[in-house]
């Protein structure tokens, strides 16, 4: 892709306009870094006829489709070892985890103040 960004911004009165290649290229490395981009973005910065800095960029599609394949993997670790339980027996206990933390959420500890015990047990 090819973008003009550096003469022609989208809101005019807050951008900045970068004069050398240099300045151009250090400002997409700040962008790519906060972004966390830096691995799978490529750009490039040339001049247009009149001189000024142009910038062109694109995504690395290979880096993209490595990182796609690992989307969604987290590292479980337990003191189970194989013979105990086998990966998808950790996971569901791992899942099933959130509904124990539940209960031990503010809920079972704020005090009820009701006038008699029929009251307390209702709630219950």
């Amino acid at each position: 892709m090819r973008s003009p960004g550096c003469r022609s911004p989208p809101h005019p009165e807050s951008a900045r306009i970068y004069k050398t290649a240099e300045k151009v290229a250090a400002r997409a490395g700040v962008i790519a870094a906060k972004r966390r981009a830096t691995a799978c973005l490529r750009w490039h910065v040339a001049q247009d006829e009149a001189g000024l800095p142009t910038l062109e960029w694109s995504f690395d599609q290979d880096v993209l489709d490595v990182e796609a394949k690992a989307d969604g993997w987290y590292a479980l670790i337990t003191l189970l070892n194989a013979e105990q339980a086998t990966p998808a027996q950790i996971l569901i206990q791992y899942k099933g985890q959130g509904a124990v933390e539940r209960l031990k959420g503010p809920l079972a500890v704020t005090p009820v103040f009701v006038q008699r015990n029929r009251r307390a047990a209702a709630l219950i």
